[in-house]
């Protein structure tokens, strides 16, 4: 059968769409890719002939996808399925949408395999473990499939599937080792995950050190690789098997490559070992700067101290530091934002990331916000539709407008006061000023300069990141870009 997988294409690439196209591939599939959005379906579908198309998404985008399949039925006949984090945790709302035929619930190698099979046999998506599918009007749920614990028997992820799309080409490729997490931060859908899974496998799965190995050198065999980034969650999760992994990577491997650390996990030892494998920048969530909203409302055990210490580790090693933060925190006050600026401060990180706390429903944190009035069912749709605007304001409540605007106008100069420390001082007077727009702009520039300076630096020049920028923020001027841009199908 031929498949078209649709997902949304930005400048980091979905390792699902890689492992989903490599298994169907295995299977004797043919398998091409679109972005999610009518206009670049519709020029596949005008193309080439698809017998299904499959889309993977996240909550963000659950409205998007729900009215592009709604277009996609008036001239696709053939099933529409969905998977992905939200058709996993919100199969029902899913459903609702009656373009969709099925949804495919947590991961979806083996399941969309033999789903396949099924329906070229005549067969129901609902007698097959791991989907809900539609028949003679009513839902059919199929018991939720096992987690695949052999991961080193799963075909190496499909890289040419989207090599077309990425801003960098083959020069900057992605790996992941492991699925799951053991941890409970209050945000984050791994909880849910495994309460789902909870009898159907191990919360941890990791690839053997030789099998990771192996697919780094098949890589850099058949790529002109400068960069691997490892996009595991907690690279440092098993102390034993980070230093197997970077005994054999320093030794056969010899590419820069970047990973994501836990503090609280961190020891010198484990540090030197990465910079002695060649790793080159390391990812460090902060979250807050405030340790009890870091322990009690976030679920994040670092404290301050390990944080501090786990960043003077990094620097002494000659590796670069970028960190996580996250603003606008149920819970919290603009006092506890600028904490986490201080904290940043004295981490000194060469980029930082800040995000604003979006509470999906079904976390913790989502609870948290429902029960302070900062959140509503009105809420939650409106994050379905949000797309990427989370990405640019918060969605929660500000009961008085002045506290957005300090919120908002502090992600924006957050950064260019972390390289500026003096300006830390003028942060609560310029917070309050009516120039959002142009602290917006200011933002977009700096981080634009520090992808640059920072994360990429030797990998493209200034015009291919702007490029890129504008790509993922206005997705109408994809088709404007060439071959870089997210095209149709494969």
């Amino acid at each position: 059968m031929k498949v078209l997988l649709v997902c949304h294409i930005d400048s980091r690439p979905s390792m699902a769409i890689m492992h989903l196209s490599a298994a169907l591939r295995r299977a004797g599939h043919a398998v091409g890719v679109a972005h999610l959005s009518p206009a670049h379906v519709g020029r596949a579908l005008e193309r080439e002939r698809f017998d299904v198309i499959a889309l993977s998404y996240p909550t963000c985008y659950a409205a998007s996808a729900a009215a592009l399949c709604r277009r996609v039925r008036e001239r696709f006949s053939g099933p529409i399925l969905a998977g992905g984090p939200h058709p996993t945790y919100r199969p029902e709302s899913t459903l609702a949408e009656p373009a969709i035929d099925a949804v495919c619930r947590g991961e979806g190698e083996q399941s969309l395999v033999e789903g396949l099979a099924a329906i070229a046999g005549g067969g129901s998506l609902g007698d097959v473990a791991g989907w809900w599918a539609r028949r003679d009007g009513e839902i059919v749920r199929a018991p939720l499939r096992p987690l695949w614990t052999a991961l080193d028997d799963l075909p190496h992820p499909d890289r040419d599937i989207l090599l077309p799309h990425l801003t960098f080409g083959e020069h900057v490729q992605p790996f992941l080792f492991t699925r799951g997490c053991t941890f409970s931060c209050t945000y984050c859908f791994e909880p849910v995950f495994r309460r789902l899974f909870h009898d159907l496998g191990p919360a941890v799965r990791r690839r053997s050190v030789e099998s990771a190995v192996e697919e780094l050198l098949q890589v850099k065999r058949t790529r002109d690789v400068r960069l691997n980034m490892i996009y595991d969650d907690t690279f440092n999760l098993d102390r034993a098997w980070l230093h197997a992994f970077c005994r054999l990577y320093a030794e056969k491997v010899r590419v820069p490559f970047t990973c994501k650390v836990r503090p609280d996990l961190l020891d010198e030892e484990s540090v030197r070992a990465l910079a002695r494998a060649g790793c080159v920048l390391v990812f460090l969530g902060i979250e807050s700067g405030d340790e009890g909203v870091r322990k009690q409302l976030l679920g994040r055990s670092a404290s301050d101290g390990s944080l501090r210490q786990a960043s003077d580790w990094i620097h002494r090693h000659a590796m670069k530091l970028v960190t996580y933060n996250m603003v606008a925190v149920p819970g919290t006050s603009f006092k506890d934002d600028l904490r986490t600026l201080d904290l940043n401060i004295a981490c000194k990180p060469d980029m930082t990331m800040v995000m604003y706390l979006q509470p999906y429903a079904g976390t913790r944190i989502h609870e948290t916000a429902v029960r302070l009035g900062v959140w509503g069912a009105a809420d939650d749709e409106r994050l379905e539709r949000s797309g990427r605007e989370l990405y640019h304001r918060s969605l929660l409540r500000f009961p008085v407008a002045r506290d957005r605007r300090r919120v908002e106008n502090l992600r924006s100069l957050f950064g260019i006061a972390l390289a500026l420390p003096g300006l830390r001082r003028w942060i609560p007077l310029l917070v309050e000023l009516p120039l959002d727009d142009l602290y917006a702009r200011l933002c977009a520039a700096w981080y634009l300069r520090c992808h640059f300076r920072v994360l990429y630096r030797g990998m493209a020049s200034p015009y291919q990141l702007l490029r890129a920028a504008l790509r993922e923020r206005f997705p109408a001027l994809r088709p404007f870009f060439g071959s870089r841009g997210p095209a149709d199908a494969a």
